[in-house]
């Protein structure tokens, strides 16, 4: 499917990603689905595993440290 805009060469930040079912999920995704690059956070180590896959795969592309939200 043609993503609805063009984020080539944009950046962004997801906060705060709770699981697979969560609305910051579904941006990350539509987002990278775009074009974008992106960083993200999550809610605590159990919302880590739902973190991690997007992360390493091309199609999501997400970019940079993803750290525990809150943390510092």
């Amino acid at each position: 499917m043609k993503p609805l805009v063009d984020l080539s060469g944009k950046r962004g930040l997801i906060v705060g990603i709770a699981n697979e079912s969560s609305i910051a999920a579904g941006c990350a995704e539509a987002f990278a689905h775009c074009g974008a690059r992106l960083a993200a956070t999550y809610l605590n180590e159990k919302a880590k595993s739902h973190v991690a896959p997007r992360r390493r795969t091309a199609r999501h592309r997400v970019d940079g440290t993803m750290r525990r939200a809150g943390s510092g």
